[in-house]
């Protein structure tokens, strides 16, 4: 429990500099990154494509990229954010125009 608690001091101290850190311009890539990624449309994309393109290793690949991806978001979705109950930054701390999109809790992700 100390190491959680140690993370967290970590996290409140680095969050604030990470955020006020970032250019706008560089916040509004990240944004559309952002959005090309959410809900893992990025991944599943690339998946389709090596799964059309790659022959039998591509599907192959393809199949254990996608099993991969639901573990890594059952584990990050399911435990880690009920483990952490992180709160959101607050939306002062980013200066681009992006921030109104975001959720107010990191469960709602």
């Amino acid at each position: 429990m100390r190491l959680l608690a140690g993370l967290r001091d970590v996290d409140r101290r680095l969050s604030p500099q990470a955020a006020v850190g970032c250019p706008p311009a560089v916040g509004k890539v990240l944004s559309a990154v952002e959005e090309v990624a959410e809900g893992s449309k990025l991944w599943c994309g690339a998946a389709v494509v090596m799964a059309v393109f790659g022959g039998r290793p591509g599907r192959r690949a393809a199949a254990s990229g996608v099993a991969a991806l639901a573990v890594a978001q059952l584990v990050s979705s399911g435990l880690c954010k009920q483990l952490a109950d992180r709160p959101r930054p607050p939306r002062e701390w980013f200066p681009h125009d992006e921030v109104e999109d975001r959720p107010t809790r990191a469960a709602q992700q």
